[in-house]
């Protein structure tokens, strides 16, 4: 699998907490290069900056 699992530009996704499964909506403008992902997001509680990793054999993505 390549690098183009992870297709740069705008995402719009959610994220939900342990203990209510209700769908939070985060906007997202990310960038995959080289098995790092850089970029920024927003969502309820406001703006965010992304710096991360990703996985193409395991389609995975980490960041904080």
């Amino acid at each position: 699998m390549s690098d183009d699992m992870f297709p740069s530009g705008l995402w719009t996704g959610f994220y939900t907490y342990r203990e209510d499964q209700s769908k939070h909506r985060m906007d997202l403008n990310l960038k995959f290069a080289g098995g790092k992902i850089e970029g920024d997001g927003n969502d309820a509680v406001g703006r965010f900056v992304i710096h991360g990793y990703y996985d193409s054999k395991k389609l995975e993505c980490h960041w904080t």
